[in-house]
């Protein structure tokens, strides 16, 4: 009888050792799971989801070649720029330019290549006039091209109207750096990044740069 009760002990330590050795593990597995999802809530709580940004540049780092991009809702996230990233600028002059062009105060609009974290990856950058903030950027497939219009077919299918006037700059994915080009150079079916004034769903489009034919 004796030799029962004691096996049977033995066999409840056995038990409460085995749930708490299994207690440890499901609490270790779990620890990178909350700290994962934590870094997903916090990365989805910058407003970057539509990978298009406009901004004002507080601080460049020129040895990294970077920026801090303040956007208008308060959120400031560093922009990286690499040799395939195209800078344009806004303005009459119609001229490409290079990182040594913005400075502190510079607004700007930038198309984003990804967004793992807060540190962004730039496939554009548009120096814009200073005494307009109500530029935009979109991106997307350009269809129902006419003189003065076509639509652009946005990600998801949803489509805004795009306004040309003469004074709208076109300009070119190239090698090494963009291209001006005419709007000859715009076809059906161009993917294109487009920047200017929203009014509704109708885009003005100060700046077309095809991006893929």
């Amino acid at each position: 009888m004796i030799g029962r009760h004691l096996l049977g002990r033995q066999v409840a330590v056995a038990i409460l050792i085995i749930v708490f050795l299994v207690s440890i593990v499901l609490a270790a597995s779990a620890g990178p799971l909350r700290a994962q999802n934590s870094d997903t809530v916090a990365s989805a709580a910058l407003p970057l989801t539509n990978r298009h940004l406009v901004g004002s540049i507080s601080s460049i780092s020129p040895d990294q070649k970077s920026f801090i991009l303040t956007l208008k809702s308060g959120h400031a996230v560093t922009v990286k720029l690499s040799h395939t990233t195209d800078l344009l600028e806004l303005s009459p002059t119609k001229k490409t330019i290079t990182l040594a062009d913005l400075h502190s105060g510079s607004r700007v609009a930038v198309a984003i290549v990804k967004n793992p974290t807060d540190l962004v990856q730039a496939r554009l950058v548009v120096l814009l006039p200073s005494n307009n903030p109500s530029y935009r950027i979109v991106h997307g497939t350009v269809t129902d091209l006419s003189t003065n219009t076509f639509t652009l077919v946005l990600p998801g299918n949803k489509t805004l109207k795009v306004t040309l006037v003469p004074s709208t700059i076109y300009s070119k994915k190239d090698r090494h750096a963009p291209t001006l080009v005419q709007q000859s150079d715009l076809v059906q079916g161009s993917q294109v990044l487009v920047v200017g004034t929203l009014d509704g769903d109708t885009i003005a489009a100060k700046l077309i740069h095809i991006v893929k034919l």
